[in-house]
């Protein structure tokens, strides 16, 4: 049997209790939890995900993309992911 073994993360708290709104939802209190925020001339990762009191996850946000910067200026991404998740419906 293998184990496999991830890295230690280090997570950030960015938006502490502050009121927040998805659409209808709206909550008088969520934390923004920053679990990744990196950028550099070859990727890009960002991971992120909000919680609202008394409900639970309200979003949830990934972007892991591996670029590649042109003599434009522009930037081509070669492949990755880039998705958000987004609460629609809450019932009490």
């Amino acid at each position: 049997m293998h184990l496999i073994f991830f890295p230690e993360e280090d997570y950030t708290y960015g938006d502490i209790f502050v009121p927040a709104q998805f659409g209808a939802i709206q909550v008088d209190s969520a934390v923004t939890v920053i679990q990744d925020d990196f950028s550099s001339n070859i990727n890009r990762i960002f991971k992120e995900e909000i919680y609202g009191s008394n409900i639970g996850m309200l979003s949830k946000e990934l972007d892991s993309i591996n670029i590649r910067p042109q003599p434009d200026g522009t930037i081509l991404i070669l492949n990755g992911i880039d998705y958000k998740l987004t609460i629609r419906d809450y019932k009490h």
